[in-house]
């Protein structure tokens, strides 16, 4: 990715494109100084880039496939350096290791350019230039998600070069108990994810120990509904307000010649999830509050630094409180005992700045 990234074998040893991936111009480590700015308005309030706030987005995308065709190699060359420069831009780099590689020649996989170095998706190619494919999860979307560069590289480049959605996953979060599981039931049993003509959709519940979820719809639909327990998915303490009323309603979009996912949806996903269907999603949409992706990550890794905390004070606490009352200094104790790590879920994305620490309060 950047200029000190070593060099993948593959774009070495087969004809394929060799400088987007070494000579993109965006250090790695220029978005951990860049990437949010001090924000002083209610965190509780707003979404987290400037297009999701301006336009009063509820829904974010949570996962998108997405496949670019260009006409020859030199075209190849030019999208391949605008994507990578795009997800240098939002915090997110290569690394040389390649993912599943079914159905291409080559590969690597994408991982967050900050301390939590997470898994954030994948790019892949062929070697006669005639696709590129980017993977991006969760993870990777909300790298998107918080950055007001946004998913505006992808309207560009449809301007020039055939482009075409594999996957999206759109959701929606509601802290409301009138619109879990039992919702779903319901509106399952009116017949509000039905169709007007044609089968009833295939639904399945599944129970595990992260709790309870329902799909609608087969695996091999254009279009499918997944409600489940985030809190309890995510292993909150139990009797948290994470815990008893987190929920999250998903429609995950299949994109083919038959029924093509437009790119509007990436810009439009509230239309796009209760147009999926109508009658039941319009009720969700209707009361839900916007998703915060910042206030989602701070509380996540709060929840493991506290019980990192319940940790320390069962391992070390008796040395803390003999070192207390031997007189040592409050400061000088922590100076001590505290060292950086690299532990990932107790590290903080580049997108969570001070300011925004800040304002969520450490509960």
């Amino acid at each position: 990715m950047g200029n000190n990234t070593s060099i993948n074998p593959h774009l070495l040893t087969h004809k394929i494109i060799t400088e987007p991936f070494k000579n993109t111009e965006i250090n790695e480590n220029t978005m951990n100084n860049s990437r949010s700015a001090p924000n002083i308005t209610d965190q509780l309030a707003v979404t987290d880039c400037t297009f999701l706030t301006v336009n009063e987005v509820k829904s974010r995308i949570d996962c998108l496939h997405i496949q670019f065709k260009p006409k020859n190699e030199i075209e190849f060359k030019y999208v391949s350096k605008v994507l990578i420069d795009w997800l240098n831009e939002v915090g997110i780099k290569s690394i040389n290791s390649e993912p599943n590689l079914k159905y291409f020649d080559h590969g690597c996989l994408l991982k967050a350019n900050d301390q939590t170095n997470a898994a954030c998706g994948a790019i892949k190619w062929n070697e006669n230039y005639d696709v590129i494919q980017v993977e991006l999860p969760g993870k990777g979307c909300s790298y998107i998600n918080t950055s007001d560069a946004y998913f505006s590289v992808i309207k560009e480049l449809e301007q020039t070069t055939e482009v075409f959605i594999k996957r999206l996953d759109i959701a929606v979060d509601t802290y409301e108990q009138k619109h879990g599981l039992r919702f779903i039931q319901q509106s399952y049993s009116k017949g509000y994810y039905s169709a007007k003509t044609g089968k009833i959709p295939l639904r399945e519940n599944y129970s595990s120990p992260t709790g309870k979820s329902i799909c609608i719809g087969s695996r091999h639909s254009h279009k499918k509904f997944i409600g489940y327990e985030k809190g309890k998915q995510l292993k909150f303490p139990e009797g948290s307000i994470e815990f008893l009323y987190w929920f999250r309603h998903e429609v995950r979009f299949k994109g083919s010649k038959s029924h093509c996912i437009p790119i509007d949806a990436l810009f439009n996903p509230d239309d796009f999830f209760v147009g999926a269907y109508p009658k039941a999603n319009r009720r969700i949409l209707k009361s839900a509050t916007p998703r915060v992706i910042k206030r989602e990550v701070i509380k996540l890794v709060d929840k493991c630094l506290k019980k990192g905390l319940s940790y320390a004070n069962h391992q070390v606490g008796k040395t803390i409180f003999c070192a207390v009352e031997r007189g040592m200094e409050d400061k000088v104790i922590v100076q001590t005992i505290m060292r950086p790590g690299k532990k990932d879920n107790l590290c903080y994305p580049s997108f969570v700045s001070k300011a925004d620490k800040e304002n969520y309060m450490f509960e």
